[in-house]
């Protein structure tokens, strides 16, 4: 799937890191090694241009799992999980 069908399936983020202006984290995919993270940059203002969708390569250490985005590593630790009810 493309990412633009990733983000018309799904909908509602499931989780929010307040860097960069707000990242949204949408859907988390993969097999038991290799995982991509959908998100959406910049989402405190979405009528910006510079707003994206992004698709992120999910990295793993010894201390917790992270993705990097425009150069910095984004630790899902530290993301607001938002619960959809």
């Amino acid at each position: 799937m493309t990412k633009k069908e990733i983000f018309n399936q799904h909908q509602n983020p499931i989780a929010f890191i307040s860097a960069f202006g707000g990242v949204e984290i949408y859907h988390i995919e993969g097999d038991q090694v290799y995982f991509k993270a959908y998100c959406w940059s910049d989402c405190y203002n979405k009528n910006n241009k510079r707003n994206q969708q992004h698709k992120a390569r999910v990295y793993y250490n010894d201390k917790h799992a992270y993705f990097i985005f425009k150069g910095i590593r984004l630790s899902l630790a530290e993301a607001l999980r938002i619960d959809v009810i």
